[in-house]
């Protein structure tokens, strides 16, 4: 029985390993509604993008730290709530799926948030093709809509 039950206990705890802390992933949502709402209200007044060209090579993965010490392109957006691409913003974070995970990657594109008081509600930052990254420090699966996004927003300043 004490076999059965300590079977049944590494299980449990393997499957959430393999897909993630659901707690994490309840925080991870949480975090992104939030955005959401205050995006829709106009609470967010500016937003700041980093990039690190995937052709820079690096000794290491990039961490969000690391990125915010190291990005070559930044385009920092006052007043985010009237431009034209605060929709495009909105509609792909809509759109997009977070899934938490324990897998950590080479961070190049960063998405920093900032409310009404100058505070950081978010910071969201991905792998070059947008697939895996973090937010809020937490690692995160995603499908790529809000570093599709960003690519259009930063193509004539990546060229």
């Amino acid at each position: 029985m004490k076999t059965l039950i300590a079977c049944v206990a590494l299980l449990v705890l393997i499957g959430s390993r393999a897909y993630g802390d659901r707690g994490d992933h309840a925080v991870t949502k949480e975090k992104v509604a939030e955005l959401t709402r205050l995006l829709d209200s106009g609470g967010i007044r500016r937003i700041e993008i980093i990039y690190l060209p995937e052709e820079i090579a690096t000794r290491t993965r990039l961490t969000p730290e690391m990125l915010e010490k190291q990005w070559r392109f930044k385009l920092i957006v006052d007043d985010f709530q009237s431009t034209s691409m605060q929709r495009k913003v909105v509609i792909a974070l809509r759109a997009s799926t977070f899934d938490v995970t324990e897998q950590q990657e080479d961070l190049r594109w960063g998405c920093s948030f900032y409310n009404e008081k100058n505070e950081r509600v978010l910071s969201l930052y991905f792998d070059a093709a947008g697939k895996a990254g973090t937010v809020n420090a937490q690692p995160v699966l995603s499908n790529r809509k809000l570093v599709k996004v960003f690519k259009e927003i930063c193509a004539g300043f990546r060229k």
